[in-house]
């Protein structure tokens, strides 16, 4: 899949998902191995994407992705 439009199909899920996206979804959905890679340069295009640790029952920690509405 081209980098670019593996860029605006994260974007657009974050858009319309207000639930978030993790590592697993992202890998899961769009085939893309470095999700944080692609939400930094979303950051960096001005894209106000903020993450949450989350901790699953057997402690395992890991992060989900949100597009900041200000709402």
């Amino acid at each position: 899949m081209n980098k670019t439009t593996q860029k605006k199909k994260i974007l657009k899920w974050l858009e319309t998902h207000k639930s978030g996206l993790t590592t697993f979804d992202g890998f899961m959905k769009f085939g893309c191995t470095k999700l944080t890679t692609e939400i930094s340069e979303l950051r960096a295009d001005g894209y106000p994407i903020i993450d949450e640790w989350e901790v699953k029952d057997d402690g395992t920690r890991y992060k989900r992705y949100f597009l900041h509405t200000g709402a």
